[in-house]
């Protein structure tokens, strides 16, 4: 077919063959393109409380994500072209675990607000997303999101006691600088090593 090069002629009889067969290349850009947006969604969120150094903050997100992105859309590694097995429905399973995600997040803003504590939300926001990546491990098949729900329940967990003892304004900024910072550490190694997305399938 003209203007389609035979390996993208290969990978689109796989997807019209078999919908649970992915190419490496489209999670690798779904993934890293994904992590690296919410990191920055994460650090402009905690930016407001650091107003004195808000522009430097600003500037930093800005420039690792763009450097996420642009390695994540112009490089090319060889694995790219290889087919990836997931289990059969994970489409459907993807967004079972999105749609309860949404909920989850609702209600812990509400119990936040309910409980005169809007300081405590990012700290427990960050919780769910951690438990959110338990299912989306098994999902793709990426072992990494284990440590990426680790890193962010560690965050969590942090911004929960500094909230305590520390104050409301450092717990602000542990949960979503240190979720943004965990995030962006995912998209950077999904972006850089794409066999990291796998478990050698």
């Amino acid at each position: 077919m003209a203007g389609i090069t035979e390996q993208e002629e290969k990978l689109s009889r796989h997807h019209r063959a078999a919908p649970n067969e992915v190419s490496r290349r489209s999670l690798r850009l779904a993934g890293a393109t994904i992590m690296a947006l919410f990191a920055l969604a994460w650090a402009i969120a905690g930016s407001g409380v650091l107003a004195p150094v808000r522009p430097v903050v600003l500037t930093v997100a800005v420039a690792i994500t763009s450097v996420v992105l642009i390695v994540t859309w112009k490089l090319r590694p060889t694995q790219d072209a290889q087919i990836r097995q997931l289990r059969d429905h994970w489409w459907r399973d993807f967004q079972i675990v999105g749609a309860a995600q949404v909920p989850a997040i609702a209600l812990v803003i509400a119990g936040g607000i309910w409980a005169g504590a809007p300081a405590l939300i990012p700290a427990a926001v960050a919780l769910v997303v951690a438990v959110h990546f338990i299912p989306l491990r098994h999902i793709f098949r990426t072992p990494m999101y284990s440590a990426t729900a680790g890193g962010l329940g560690f965050v969590a967990v942090v911004g929960l006691a500094s909230f305590w003892f520390l104050g409301p304004e450092t717990s602000v900024a542990v949960a979503t600088l240190g979720s943004a910072v965990v995030l962006w550490g995912t998209a950077a190694l999904i972006a850089f090593s794409p066999t990291r997305l796998d478990d050698g399938a």
